[in-house]
């Protein structure tokens, strides 16, 4: 029999028994000989903590937790296959045991199953070694490791049969076990407000939220960088966006994708935050978290805060991983009026959509106030969630809502299915004795790109459905102050008719006319980020159309670090200390760097003294006296500028602006000074094209204080290419905006390897190292030469195309004829003229003296019967005699404008001979 957990999360009562058998899940196929039940005991809310542990109890005996820290406890317990169940000598059988929780609250109780081996291969040794190896792993890493089986003997057969993650929470109960929708996750999330949480426990708390809606979290508080820890989904939850596999261009963005029920991982110098969305959507979703408040707390534990406004700090939007509930939404189109008994099909009124791409299933319907539905010309009747009628997703076109007989208000309420998982209940009014209906709008785009000062139409940001009543008037809700910075709403002489009306907590609201709307405009704000619009058209029908939401999305250039460490006194430029961020065309124009800003304190890190700015001749453009450390460079100057390091050890931080002309959001590098840095020697290499040769042989490293854990390399187009292996993870991937980045393990070095290119020249291949995947040795640029002439099974092949190779070629074609680039002979002759120095025009006169073409009217049609294919006639000659005779051409140029010609180029197939080569003896 094969044992694993029924539930992946459940919430429990403080001292409450639960008996295994109800919570496993039990197989007759794949029995592993032995299994591995380990648990962890999380706590981080000690000041309401009154220490007590879970117990596992079983035969007569009782099994702790054993503390590791305060915080932290784990116990492990070996059971054996057998006829009649898994047994352990101690606690008896695994289906016989109980879990008894503790009492003390909001604690997680976190037990893991692990299979060994296969049943009927008894293995003493190793029985033996489980409960030994398995404590060290579980003890040495606690909650870090509970989901791996890291730290367990190299010959242990070992498969993850799974989690059950029990949170200890008083008066809670999970209505639907095993599944967590959006709206759950708020209402436990609200239930938490004001309990006293650690500062530190950021993770236990969202996977506090998430376990008592149902849906254990994915990832375990030491898996938060995405470039060491790839995300993965785990049951109901999937990663909805990875920075490392999302272009450059777009992360910056990240938080317009946002909607309630997230969970929000971002890697920073601190280990990584953790949030859950709770409300709102993109730049106005409402967070749910622990955030240390330094101003008003000092003590360890902090009241949990109340929903508020998005405040992840990521240093790097390349370290974002959001992870979202493959719970289906619905979204309501319209409004519904309609007269008493009279009914309308309820397809138009909503749409539904999966997070995770899964088709829709079926639907459950219900209304709230006496009306009925009509399911293909069936009567249906239901009016709670309890009765719920249930359509599939083919027989919605069919179905229709049926007003009662009296007028008033109604709500039909609808959720949907995706074979898997039920999303949540989602209302749309209903107005009864009213045929007039509402208007219907939408927004142009998913988001709006804007930049600072930027105006744009206010009425071209949405539109309005063409087959709906017109709207009359629209209500706008900013919900942004305009202190902010982040964007604006310009009146241009339309009167506000509803300013600070109290219709929204927050930000601005205004009631326009549909005449007036147009008058409107959005102007961009400075500020890092965006907002998100809401709209609401009335008509004068008894509801206001759907709200829609419109993102406006600050197109400011930011500047992400790149951290250095390097010895005392080292300059580096300062371009390869950040790069820029950019979403459009819009160029930068300028730098801005501040060096004066230095780590106070920082783990073990201490300011070194600063270093300073080596301009190099680029011209210092701004300077102000309260400033000295502070300068502005144009862009074409940035290569000039080089940082010298300090000349002691310690760390010093640089902000740097790209402006664009009118906006930009800076960045912060590290430099950190230390006396032996790991650091690369770099050899030119010579490759054979299409050969490939390790990148190791690129360069020497000397590994410094210690070996380096992670390699960088950029590698540009053009010339040859850095390849992985497939079975090799790319770090950083798209997360850089320069082409070719790739950043692996050391362990993966030697499954890199460069391929030289097919044209002649060199590039250079920029290297450094890194020891924590975040401060990098100084680049060094090695340089790789493609080599022109490949023996390849007996044949010659030459690849300078662009060079001797593609003269010969382009030449003979016009002389002697396309057919001819195939004559290796022919091509041979002509590279032994050419790799001997001779030039171009005397190689077009050899050739013309041996096809004959002695005089102009010989060479005129020679050139044009091998360039067209067809002999010429006397009147297409003509031109060409009078600018041979008339000297615009003498007979060698003509040869090399011909060769040179866009249609000779595609008679020899030129591009193909730059990968196939150019066969030559």
């Amino acid at each position: 029999m094969s044992v694993s957990f029924s539930q992946n999360a459940i919430a429990a009562q403080p001292g409450a028994q639960l008996a295994f058998s109800s919570l496993l899940s039990v197989t007759l196929s794949n029995q592993p000989e032995y299994l591995v039940l380990s648990g962890v005991d999380l706590a981080r809310n000690s000041a309401a903590s009154n220490g007590t542990h879970g117990t596992i109890s079983g035969n007569g005996q009782t099994a702790t937790f054993s503390g590791v820290n305060a915080d932290l406890s784990t116990l492990s317990l070996v059971f054996k296959y057998t006829d009649q169940g898994y047994y352990n000598e101690s606690y008896g059988y695994l289906s016989a045991l109980s879990f008894k929780s503790p009492t003390d609250t909001y604690r997680n109780e976190l037990l893991s199953l692990y299979g060994f081996g296969a049943a009927g291969t008894t293995d003493p040794d190793l029985q033996a070694s489980l409960s030994k190896d398995f404590n060290a792993a579980i003890n040495h890493s606690g909650a870090y490791t509970y989901k791996t089986a890291a730290g367990l003997s190299a010959s242990a057969m070992t498969t993850y049969l799974g989690t059950l993650d029990i949170v200890i929470s008083p008066g809670y109960t999970d209505t639907t076990p095993n599944q967590a929708t959006p709206n759950e996750i708020a209402t436990v999330a609200a239930s938490l407000t004001g309990q006293l949480w650690g500062k530190v426990g950021c993770w236990v708390l969202a996977n506090n939220i998430s376990a008592m809606a149902g849906a254990t979290l994915p990832l375990t508080s030491w898996s938060v960088n995405p470039f060491m820890f790839p995300p993965a989904g785990n049951g109901e939850w999937f990663v909805a966006y990875n920075s490392v596999t999302t272009p450059k261009s777009q992360q910056l963005n990240w938080p317009s994708l946002l909607r309630p029920g997230d969970v929000v991982a971002a890697a920073d110098s601190c280990g990584g935050h953790i949030e859950t969305i709770v409300s709102g959507f993109s730049y106005s979703a409402q967070v749910f978290d622990n955030l240390y408040n330094y101003s008003t707390d000092v003590g360890v534990d902090i009241p949990l805060l109340a929903p508020h406004r998005l405040n992840i700090v990521s240093p790097f939007p390349g370290d974002v991983v959001i992870y979202r509930l493959d719970a289906p939404v619905i979204t309501v189109n319209s409004p519904l009026c309609l007269d008493p008994n009279t009914s309308k099909s309820v397809f138009p009124l909503f749409s539904a959509s999966d997070p995770a791409g899964k088709p829709i299933v079926s639907y459950q319907l219900y209304d709230g106030n006496g009306g009925s539905f009509s399911v293909g010309g069936l009567a249906r009747t239901a009016h709670s969630a309890v009765d719920a009628i249930t359509v599939d997703a083919a027989a919605l076109a069919g179905t229709a809502f049926v007003a009662g007989s009296a007028s008033g208000s109604d709500s039909i309420y609808v959720r949907a299915y995706n074979g898997s998982y039920w999303g949540d209940w989602q209302s749309i009014p209903v107005a009864v004795g009213s045929s007039l209906q509402p208007p219907e709008i939408h927004a142009v785009s998913d988001t709006i790109m804007v930049h600072g000062g930027q105006a744009i139409d206010f009425a071209a940001l949405l539109s309005v459905k063409a087959d709906a009543p017109p709207a009359t008037s629209y209500t706008i809700w900013d919900p942004m102050d305009p202190a902010f910075n982040v964007g604006s709403i310009q009146l241009n002489g339309v009167t506000d008719l509803l300013h600070g009306s109290g219709m929204a907590a927050t930000g601005q609201t205004f009631k326009v006319s549909a005449a007036d709307l147009p008058k409107l405009t959005y102007v961009g704000g400075t500020g890092f980020g965006g907002e998100i619009l809401t709209v609401t058209a009335q008509n004068g029908a008894a509801l206001d159309g759907t709200p829609i939401s419109i993102v406006m999305a600050n197109a400011t250039p930011r500047t992400v670090g790149i951290n250095h460490w390097v010895t005392p006194g080292t300059e580096v430029p300062l371009s390869s200390l950040f790069f820029e961020q950019v979403y459009d065309s819009t160029p930068i124009v300028s730098y801005t760097i501040t060096a004066d800003v230095v780590v106070l304190s920082w783990g073990n890190n201490t300011p070194s003294s600063g270093g300073s700015f080596e301009l190099n001749g680029a011209t210092n453009l701004w300077h102000f006296d309260a400033m000295p450390h502070t300068i502005q460079v144009s862009a074409a100057d940035l290569d000039k500028v080089m940082i010298r390091a300090a000349p002691d050890a310690g760390d010093q931080m640089f902000e740097i602006w790209a402006n664009n002309g009118a906006d930009g959001v800076h960045g912060v590098a590290s430099l950190l000074t230390i006396s032996d840095p790991p650091t690369i020697s770099a050899h030119p290499v010579s490759v054979e094209a299409g050969k490939a040769i390790s990148a190791s042989t690129l360069f020497d490293v000397n590994p410094g204080i210690t070996t380096p854990a992670y390699y960088r390399f950029i590698d540009p187009s053009g010339g040859g290419s850095l390849r992985l292996s497939t079975d090799v993870a790319n770090l950083q991937s798209l997360a850089d905006p320069t082409p070719g980045v790739i950043v692996i393990n050391s362990s993966d070095l030697d499954k890199l390897s460069y391929v030289g290119g097919y044209t002649v020249g060199s590039e250079k291949i920029t290297m450094s190292t890194s020891n924590d995947n975040f401060h990098w040795s100084a680049e060094i640029p090695a340089t790789v030469s493609s080599i022109a002439r490949l023996q390849v099974a007996g044949s010659n092949l030459a690849f300078d195309l662009d060079g001797n190779a593609g003269i010969a070629a382009k030449l003979l074609s016009v002389v002697f004829g396309p057919s001819s680039v195939s004559n290796a002979q022919y091509v041979g002759a002509c590279l032994n003229y050419l790799d001997g120095g001779m030039s171009y025009a005397n190689l077009a006169q050899i050739a013309l003296d041996a096809a004959g073409a002695t005089t102009p009217e010989a060479e005129a049609k020679l050139l044009w019967t091998n360039l067209f294919g067809s002999v010429p006639t006397t009147a297409q000659l003509a031109p060409i005699l009078d600018m041979l005779n008339g000297g615009t051409y003498t007979p060698t140029s003509l040869a090399i404008a011909v060769a040179e010609s866009d249609l000779n180029a595609n008679n020899i197939d030129l591009v193909g001979l730059h990968h196939t080569g150019l066969q030559y003896s």
